[in-house]
């Protein structure tokens, strides 16, 4: 068998472990389609674990599902190591996901890893960074010792780089999230992650905790694509000393260090970090690690004694800016490398900015230094060739700056001959060669130095200019045809550019002044009781035109914030406060507005809710949908089981009195039967009211469509007859109230109705009420969507509607604005799982 089918066939194998035990094996065969080869590895594996005894490789008294551990809930194994096992779980109290790591006491645990494992807990409770998973609890509870952790939905960065090896041959929907080595993005995405990782690092180096273990399986991937850091089993803490002994080799090949490969004169400190977060930035460019063999002590002896190979070799397309910052973190002496991992992170920040980054290719003398170190064991030697070596090295040295320069000179020289769009990436380019010729003597360089700064100059000049035409040209249409939202998007161009500008021409504040005068802003203040305030951190979310789909959370700050600028568009701004509960608001940014959240924390449950869990929405072909044929990938959510009914929307009534009172509530008695129906009659601006009361949102259109066709794509919410739950009458207008409530009486169904209830548990997805969403509708307009933000779509059709004739194709567009609310339009609630 080959490294690859075995590579394939145990990715297959631990994915089917997710499922249910009686669903594993269509699962399997699912997955491997028609490659015969390896669904008898993957059904062979499956046997082998079936076989196995129930208490193979588990710590005695081991947890089983349903087991309460100080508050929480044991659900599910996520994973297990030499330190305990990990269980998805529920907090009790709070009803929010954690995970729980349990070390189980008996011959696998003496006192020695018992206190390490505490240690643990302790180690990472210090550390409060959005790229480090967060400790929330610890306790023993009888022989079981615990602690509680932040809930990542994602996988091991190991298994992510396992499928990016093999992304050709796996299914769309168990390939990598992060994109690939050749992809446009892979390099930008990786940089991203390794500089957030870094940052993680010196949050814990601040606060004295070397984590030692830096390598892939500890560092979590989500949906997302974002990146945590976790198990600190092996960190050594300031604070609390060590349990290791001088001789005992901490680490895992082939990520640790140098240093920690040597053991005994080892200096472990933060730089150690440095080196293993070097060995991971390399394979995520490379696929491949620098150092590797056929035995660990293979790997042992190229760590003390090798330098890791150039990272282009693996991977020419890697920048040459890139690839001497991967070659400094992974420097064999400590006292070259890195200094701490904040430097680390700058120069990757530096990189992602387009700026030219503090490490600098080695000298001669450096070069020399490194090839006797290399070669300690020969001095002898190379006393008798001295000359030579040097005369060696500096011939080398001074071939290769004369080809670097040239390089440069290259680079200037097609920029001053070309009359084309300029692109970022070149202009970054441009710049960096810019700032390392001006040093230069020669007469040639100077002319071409200052043939260069007159173009950039004149550039600089041109797209200023071009601002603020477009600028007046946009006011204009603003000013004549308000409702078209010309005016609008040429704003918003323009302020693209400014922006760009002031990044690439830092020098011109002017632009930058230009961008600032039109950005939204954003005021966030989040308070228990008048007087007291709560603590947490503010990020957004920017809301696809199209599909409403949120992009990558971009971090605002802590809490409060005041007059923050946010970018113009749809956004959901997520408040994550300092007892790891959500909050969500959903808000349109018009230019230069100011939107003030003055948030009351009120406890989140999801009870009466059904948990989603990431997976695919496949959009339905309809020319007039948005999501017409679209394949979104949807983060997990929780829906509620219900529309929101009468009864309950008369409570949020009770707490607001100065809310509208809609007139179904006057017209039906309170306390009644009817309190069962479903609430109508209110606006979208009510409902979302209503929805952020309780610490919710309203659902996408997306959401909706993935509650109705489940993962198995139906076609209808309810299995058998598609308009289970639902009139197939069509009315007739009423042509007064009464007859207008009379007709809701007669057709609606209790919201709990279980006679439309779909497999997971939704009722009323379908006929019944139409529902609101935050999704705006968006018109095809020469070949592209075009969202109209003064209207909201509604779906799932309502008892005055034919539904021989409706099915999940069908939406209506809500053009009324605030104003708009009748008896057959309710709502139902959403929640984001994670962020």
């Amino acid at each position: 068998m080959t490294d690859e089918l075995w590579l394939r066939a145990r990715t297959i194998f631990e994915d089917s472990l997710d499922q249910p035990e009686s669903e594993r094996e269509a699962y399997a065969r699912r997955r491997c389609g028609t490659d015969q080869a390896l669904l008898d590895e993957v059904l062979t594996l499956l046997e082998h674990d079936r076989a196995a005894p129930a208490d193979f490789v588990t710590p005695p008294n081991t947890p089983v599902q349903g087991l309460v551990l100080g508050g929480f809930r044991l659900e599910r194994e996520l994973g297990r190591g030499g330190m305990g096992v990990v269980y998805a779980a529920q907090q009790v109290s709070l009803g929010r996901e954690v995970a729980l790591k349990v070390l189980a006491a008996g011959p696998l645990a003496d006192a020695a890893a018992i206190e390490r494992f505490h240690r643990e807990a302790r180690a990472a409770a210090k550390l409060d960074h959005a790229h480090i998973v967060r400790v929330l609890d610890e306790g023993t509870t009888g022989e079981l010792h615990w602690f509680a952790m932040e809930r990542v939905h994602g996988h091991g960065l190991d298994v992510e780089l396992d499928r990016m090896r093999l992304d050709a041959a796996l299914s769309p929907a168990a390939g990598p999230i992060l994109p690939r080595p050749g992809d446009s993005a892979h390099i930008g995405a990786v940089v991203g992650i390794v500089a957030d990782l870094a940052g993680a690092l010196a949050h814990a180096h601040s606060r004295g905790v070397v984590h030692r273990d830096v390598k892939p399986s500890n560092i979590l991937v989500s949906q997302r694509g974002e990146v945590k850091l976790v198990d600190f089993g092996i960190a050594r803490d300031e604070a609390l000393g060590t349990l290791t002994r001088p001789d005992q080799l901490m680490g895992s090949l082939p990520y640790m260090s140098p240093e920690q490969a040597r053991v005994i004169d080892a200096a472990v400190d933060q730089r150690t970090d440095v080196y293993s977060l070097g060995v991971v930035l390399y394979e995520l460019l490379t696929l491949r690690r620098p150092h590797s063999g056929a035995t660990s002590l293979q790997v042992l002896d190229q760590l003390r004694s090798q330098d890791a190979p150039p990272v282009t070799r693996h991977n020419p397309r890697v920048p040459r800016d890139l690839a001497l910052v991967t070659a400094k973190a992974l420097m064999r002496s400590v006292d070259e490398r890195y200094p701490s991992a904040a430097a680390f992170e700058a120069d990757l920040r530096r990189f992602l900015a387009h700026e030219a980054v503090q490490v600098k290719p080695p000298n001669w003398l450096a070069r020399l230094r490194r090839f006797m170190r290399r070669r300690r064991g020969t001095l002898g030697l190379m006393a008798a060739v001295f000359i030579a070596a040097i005369g060696g090295a500096w011939f080398v040295t001074a071939q290769q700056a004369r080809r670097e320069r040239g390089a440069d000179i290259e680079v200037l020289r097609q920029f001053r001959a070309a009359d084309s769009e300029v692109e970022d990436a070149e202009l970054h380019q441009v710049r960096a060669a810019l700032a390392r010729l001006r040093s230069s003597t020669a007469a040639a360089d100077v002319l071409l130095v200052e043939d260069v700064d007159r173009r950039l100059q004149e550039l600089c000049r041109s797209w200023h200019a071009a601002c603020v035409a477009d600028l007046a040209r946009g006011r204009e249409l603003l000013a004549a045809r308000p409702d078209t939202g010309e005016g609008q998007r040429a704003i918003v161009a323009v302020i693209t550019r400014a922006q760009r500008l002031a990044q690439h021409f830092p020098e011109d504040t002017e632009s930058a002044a230009l961008a600032a005068a039109f950005e939204p802003r954003l005021s966030v203040t989040v308070r228990a009781a008048p007087e007291a305030r709560v603590a947490g951190r503010v990020s957004y979310r920017v809301l696809d035109p199209r599909t409403a789909q949120p992009g990558p959370p971009v971090a605002l700050g802590s809490l409060p914030l005041d007059q923050v600028p946010v970018p113009h568009g749809h956004l959901r701004i997520v408040i994550q406060l300092a007892d790891g509960s959500l909050r969500e608001y959903t808000r349109h940014f018009d230019l230069a507005a100011h939107v003030a959240l003055d948030v009351l924390a009120r406890e989140v449950s999801t009870a009466g809710m059904v948990f989603f869990p990431a997976g695919i929405c496949e959009g339905l072909p309809h020319e007039g949908s948005p999501l017409h044929e679209q394949r979104l990938q949807i983060e997990p959510y929780w829906l509620d089981a219900c529309e929101v009914s009468v009864g309950d929307y008369r409570l949020f009534i009770d707490a607001h009195p100065d809310a509208r009172v809609p007139s179904l509530l006057r017209e039906l008695p309170r306390g009644g039967p009817d309190d069962r129906r479903p609430m109508t009659d209110v606006t979208v601006d009510e409902a979302q009211r209503y929805a952020e009361w309780l610490g919710k949102r309203l659902m996408t259109h997306a959401e909706w469509l993935r509650a109705c066709r489940g993962d198995t794509g139906r076609l209808y919410p309810c299995e058998g007859d598609p308009r289970r739950g639902s009139t197939t009458a069509r009315h007739e207008p009423p042509r007064s109230e009464a007859e207008r409530l009379q007709l809701y009486l007669q057709h609606t169904s209790y919201v709990d109705a279980p006679d439309a209830r779909s497999p997971e548990g939704v009722h009323h997805l379908y006929g019944n009420v139409w529902e609101w969403t935050e999704s705006h509708a968006a018109e095809p307009v020469d070949g592209r969507f075009v969202p109209r933000y003064a209207s909201r779509l509604v779906v799932g059709g309502a008892w005055n509607v034919h539904t021989l004739h409706f099915d999940l194709r069908h939406i209506r567009r809500s053009t009324r604005g605030p104003l708009d609310h009748d008896l057959t339009r309710g709502f139902r609630c959403a929640r984001s799982a994670s962020q």
